[in-house]
């Protein structure tokens, strides 16, 4: 460090760069400590008595570093700006230099003339962030004999603007230890499962959230891959995503896939993966993040299994079981479209319980329902694979049966007709009449072939019940002379 005797020429230039330098190599970490090493030196090199560094905050004026020996200023002292020279500085947006105030008729009166007795001056800037954080100044009750010369005035700007650099890195470096110090809490505390691999893959941090996921210890993650907790029909999930992370052409991903816990619990987990690169842009970190869903799906399979069940009870028929009008109007449709194109052939079959309203009258509803689900099972018994059967109706039924011409179909329905009649009935014997019906160019459409099912099941009806009538389709002259009388209302 310089040091100056009393009389002695000041140094050059060049001798107090190098002890700036100096001050920079010893100060590099201690922003405080270089800030008082210039204002020492600063006085040393000006022969003034008194050196400030301050903090300027609106109209404020906070001492930050001071060497004086006045009274009444010390660190932490606050004046008013507009009461210093500094004043000036942050207006002009530069330095400024009085070699003897009492020579400047404008500054006569200022405050700092008039209650310290400063004559001489020099200050300049200190810049963080493109503005005006502070100044750099001396000064001193003994006017110069001789203006503040360029040189000196380069090393007071010097100085300033370094003690600007130290403060710009200082709150720089407490800016990221805080983003950093912020980032390690989001990991480590966020609710989701959070862990850092080496590039390779290889865990080398876990957050608590990971740890309860994977029902592990963190000894039994750290030194693991992610593929070494994964479902062994899930290891080949992410190999294309991974090729595609560290090719450059995504920087992150994320894909459902299944993990097994240390407790052999199956997790069904979304994961995602980000790839951090260094300064050279090569690959260095993995960050990787596991959600578990498993009670989320678990959840929606539950609800499609519900879904299924109000969706199958919506087509069922509660009280027999039997699929209701609206599934066989659907079925009905699907299968006349089916051979709309086709040489095959589809036969609907009607029938109903004769005299089914006695039953309830003389042995009550219950009695009625239980011959409707014995009916039920008897027709569900009788029938191929399939076949469809329905209740279309109160005591009504229909049947379905593909690839069935009619005659065939009338041999089927036979067989139903007398099995029904030879069961054996808790309260009373039961019959039933059935109308049949076959798919042809007159019958293509669900309206057409149901009206000819439902007339054969009138014919049925009105020639005394417990019997099989299949439509007979009317000639070209029947159809042109004949009028068919209107259907009575037979039980």
């Amino acid at each position: 460090m310089l040091s100056l005797k009393k009389n002695e020429p000041a140094p050059s230039v060049n001798l107090w760069l190098q002890e700036l330098h100096s001050l920079i190599v010893h100060y590099f970490d201690d922003v405080e400590g270089f800030a008082a090493a210039c204002i020492e030196s600063g006085l040393r090199m000006l022969r003034l008595s008194t050196g400030i560094v301050s903090r300027i905050k609106t109209d404020a004026y906070h001492v930050v570093e001071v060497i004086s020996p006045l009274e009444g200023l010390s660190r932490g002292s606050t004046f008013e700006l507009s009461n210093t020279y500094c004043a000036a500085i942050v207006d002009a947006g530069q330095m400024i230099a009085y070699h003897d105030v009492g020579q400047l008729p404008e500054l006569g009166d200022h405050p700092v003339y008039v209650n310290m007795g400063l004559s001489a001056y020099i200050g300049a800037p200190i810049p963080v962030g493109g503005s005006i954080y502070g100044t750099l100044n001396f000064s001193d009750k003994k006017p110069r004999e001789q203006p503040f010369s360029d040189e000196e005035k380069y090393i007071v700007e010097s100085m300033a603007a370094l003690i600007g650099r130290f403060i710009e890195r200082q709150k720089k470096d407490i800016a990221l230890k805080d983003a950093k110090q912020l980032a390690e809490s989001i990991f480590q505390n966020s609710i989701v499962g959070n862990g850092l691999a080496t590039a390779e893959g290889t865990i080398i941090d876990a957050n608590d959230a990971l740890i309860r996921t994977l029902e592990c210890s963190r000894e039994d993650i750290i030194g693991k891959t992610a593929r070494d907790f994964t479902h062994p029909e899930d290891q080949s999930l992410t190999d294309d995503a991974y090729a595609r992370l560290f090719a450059g052409e995504i920087d992150h991903f994320f894909i459902n896939k299944r993990y097994v816990s240390g407790r052999g619990r199956i997790i069904e987990g979304e994961i995602g993966v980000s790839l951090i690169k260094d300064q050279q842009q090569k690959p260095a970190y993995l960050i990787l993040q596991l959600i578990d869903r498993s009670n989320e799906r678990a959840a929606y399979r539950d609800l499609l299994a519900a879904n299924a069940r109000l969706n199958q009870l919506s087509l069922q028929d509660g009280l027999t079981g039997l699929p209701n009008r609206r599934a066989f109007d659907e079925e009905f449709d699907r299968s006349l479209a089916g051979i709309a194109d086709t040489s095959g052939e589809v036969t609907l079959v009607l029938f109903d319980i004769d005299h089914f309203k006695k039953i309830n009258d003389l042995h009550g509803h219950q009695s009625g329902d239980d011959v409707l689900i014995k009916l039920a099972g008897l027709v569900k018994g009788s029938l191929r694979s399939f076949d469809m059967a329905a209740r279309v109706g109160g005591e009504e039924f229909a049947l379905i049966l593909p690839d069935t011409p009619l005659q065939k179909a009338r041999l089927v329905v036979e067989r139903l007709r007398t099995r029904i009649a030879n069961a054996r009935w808790s309260e009373q014997k039961v019959t039933c009449s059935f109308g049949i019906a076959s798919f042809s160019q007159r019958l293509f459409t669900p309206n057409a072939l149901y009206s000819a099912a439902d007339q054969a099941l009138y014919d049925a009806k009105a020639a005394g019940r417990n019997r099989v009538h299949c439509y007979e389709q009317p000639t070209p002259d029947t159809e042109n002379t004949s009028t068919a009388p209107p259907k009575p209302d037979i039980d």
